[in-house]
């Protein structure tokens, strides 16, 4: 990331909200994006909502948007841990440390709002303390 953007950052911009991606360009196939040096996978849900996390599945760190929408779900492409739209641990495979109904991310639900017709994606950057 150049400096510039970081003083940026430093300044609060993570703190606003601003465009990710056009609102077409969100389907129900998870969309992996890099914004202002963070990973962001976007997809909507079964109802048509913009959903956004951090692009890393809490099992791993894989990449989530290499996986699968399961209507109000993401699925990880490498053990099937899902994850819903805001952020929780809904299933996953196996044992292991990561109990179910958990947030699952640092950088937890980011709040996409999808503006009407080809308006962008707006998402606003918020760290949960975990």
């Amino acid at each position: 990331m150049t400096t510039t953007v970081q003083n940026y950052l430093d300044k609060g911009l993570r703190g606003l909200w601003y465009p990710v991606l056009a609102s077409w360009e969100v389907q129900s196939a998870p969309v992996g994006i890099t914004r202002l040096g963070e990973q962001i996978v976007v997809w909507r849900n079964k109802d048509g909502q913009v959903q956004a996390l951090e692009d890393r599945c809490p099992h791993r760190g894989a990449r989530l948007s290499m996986g699968w929408n399961l209507g109000d779900r993401i699925a990880c492409w490498y053990h099937g841990v899902e994850v819903a739209g805001n952020g929780e641990v809904k299933r996953r495979s196996g044992g292991g440390s990561l109990p179910a109904g958990r947030p699952a991310v640092r950088a937890q639900l980011q709040r996409a709002r999808s503006a009407r017709g080809n308006l962008p994606v707006v998402w606003r950057h918020r760290r949960s303390a975990a």
